[in-house]
């Protein structure tokens, strides 16, 4: 398995594809609207993101950004918190995802170290949905403590977690 930089410079592009092929997979999403929403998300400060390939297979893959005011997800979340300071000079961790069969392998954790020890911030935040203890119980084995423990992004979402943790803590 190699890791790659995940860089959507079109819709078109081959590592788009990629990773739209794995989130669809693992989420069940319109491929189209998962394309837009990933060429958004390439746009925002610090965009970051790997690609696991198992040669010509892609299986996985993580991306994130800055926290900005004004950032859809920045600005839900920091209206639950009392205190905005999780989020300032945040990177959040927006999307990883590993296909199914290539669960339980240890390739999330690859995935998530190796984001995390790329980065330039002093705090990572994330979201997952509150019926996931799957990813909730994964993220706390790496160090993420729970700092809204739910919250609704909408009307009609589904409850999420918000969680946070410190770089350079385990």
């Amino acid at each position: 398995m190699t890791l790659q930089d995940l860089n959507f410079q079109a819709l078109t592009d081959a590592n788009m594809n990629a990773a739209v092929g794995v989130y669809a997979e693992t989420w069940g999403r319109d491929a189209y609207a998962v394309r837009l929403h990933f060429q958004r998300h390439r746009l925002y400060p610090s965009w970051r993101g790997l690609l696991a390939d198992t040669g010509g297979e892609a299986v996985g893959f993580v991306y994130g950004n800055r926290s900005l005011a004004g950032q859809w997800w920045h600005d839900r979340v920091s209206a639950q918190l009392k205190d905005a300071g999780p989020l300032e000079n945040c990177w959040v961790l927006s999307e990883l995802a590993v296909r199914p069969a290539f669960r339980n392998l240890g390739l999330g954790g690859v995935l998530h170290d190796r984001i995390l020890d790329s980065l330039d911030f002093p705090r990572v935040a994330l979201s997952t949905q509150l019926s996931n203890p799957g990813a909730q119980r994964f993220y706390a084995r790496h160090g993420w403590r729970v700092i809204v423990p739910a919250m609704r992004f909408s009307l009609f979402d589904e409850p999420f977690v918000i969680m946070a943790k410190e770089l350079g803590s385990p």
